[in-house]
């Protein structure tokens, strides 16, 4: 009776310690998992601040022949808006 109880609490831990094994395979397997993506998000990051500085690049480089007037009324037609701007800088001595 004693020998059968010892086999089977021996069986029993033989059990518990193959299923912490399965346990631990895959905990190493979720952490490689988890170390993949986060450089994959890293990575990602890295492109998203690339973009946004290649979008602001290129917004900079479409207003670089601009000019900004304020406090002009803007009334009318585009004609309109242009004469206006000439009046102005006419006034301000540029031509």
């Amino acid at each position: 009776m004693a020998t059968e109880i010892k086999s089977d609490i021996k069986m029993e831990i033989n059990i518990l310690v193959a299923k912490l094994d399965g346990f631990e395979v895959k905990l190493k397997d979720m952490d490689f998992q988890v170390n993949h993506l986060n450089d994959d998000y890293q990575l990602a990051l890295r492109k998203i601040s690339d973009l946004e500085f290649k979008v602001s690049d290129l917004e900079d480089r479409s207003r670089r022949k601009n000019l900004r007037f304020r406090n002009l009324l803007e009334k009318g037609t585009e004609d309109n808006v242009k004469q206006i701007v000439k009046e102005y800088i006419s006034a301000l001595g540029i031509t």
